[in-house]
């Protein structure tokens, strides 16, 4: 798991670092994490995001 963190720090917008007892379910626009295991939602810090991404999370009200 620190591994996968590690390299989602380095992307240029969110992700999630998940085990293999952990999904994804994107329905419509909203994202779910179903999990009996482990996982972490990873954000980059503002300056790494790119344009769009920044401003939608930003309007999200995040604080990085």
């Amino acid at each position: 798991m620190a591994e996968a963190e590690k390299w989602a720090a380095n992307l240029p917008v969110p992700g999630y670092a998940i085990d293999d007892q952990t999904a994804i379910k994107v329905t419509g626009g909203t994202v779910e994490v179903v999990s009996e295991g482990h996982w972490k939602l990873v954000t980059p810090k503002a300056e790494r995001l790119s344009g769009f991404t920044r401003d939608l999370w930003r309007d999200l009200g995040d604080e990085n």
